[in-house]
């Protein structure tokens, strides 16, 4: 996941794609996505690795680090695009729409996942289900960018 991320990025920062022609961006496309669908969920991909409840909290703990680095990497490659956007169409449109989607973004992020945390009830669980929530959106919010802007 991590590889698929890096490559996503370095292409929406470098605007590699930019220049080339569409067979070439559609495939480069199709492959990042791929990369990025065939990632099980947070939950299960812990699940596997974990022996333990301590050993699956500290593999969340991980995956989240990374999932939000990821989802905010995305969102500033994309953000920067945007400016050049409305700096080349001589307008105020795309960077502030961005970031509205951004701020509403982060709303939706923290009050799905607080209320998946509260659908368990107390204890350890609630706190798994809400980390594997927040992992998951990141890595979707990252897949999301990849649609949009790999084109």
């Amino acid at each position: 996941m991590k590889t698929a991320l890096t490559l996503l990025l370095a292409l929406l920062a470098g605007g590699a794609l930019a220049d080339d022609g569409n067979a070439r961006r559609s495939a480069e496309r199709e492959h990042v996505q791929t990369l990025l669908l065939a990632q099980p969920s947070a939950d299960a991909q812990c699940g596997q690795q974990a022996g333990n409840q301590a050993e699956l909290k500290a593999c969340l703990a991980r995956l989240l680090l990374q999932g939000e680095q990821d989802r905010l990497n995305a969102e500033a490659a994309a953000l920067a695009a945007m400016k050049q956007l409305d700096r080349v169409l001589q307008r105020q449109h795309a960077t502030p729409a961005l970031q509205k989607d951004i701020k509403a973004y982060a709303a939706y992020r923290k009050a799905h996942c607080a209320w998946v945390a509260a659908s368990y009830g107390s204890g350890a669980g609630a706190g798994i289900a809400e980390a594997a929530c927040l992992i998951d959106l990141d890595r979707a919010r990252a897949h999301t960018f990849s649609i949009y802007y790999m084109r």
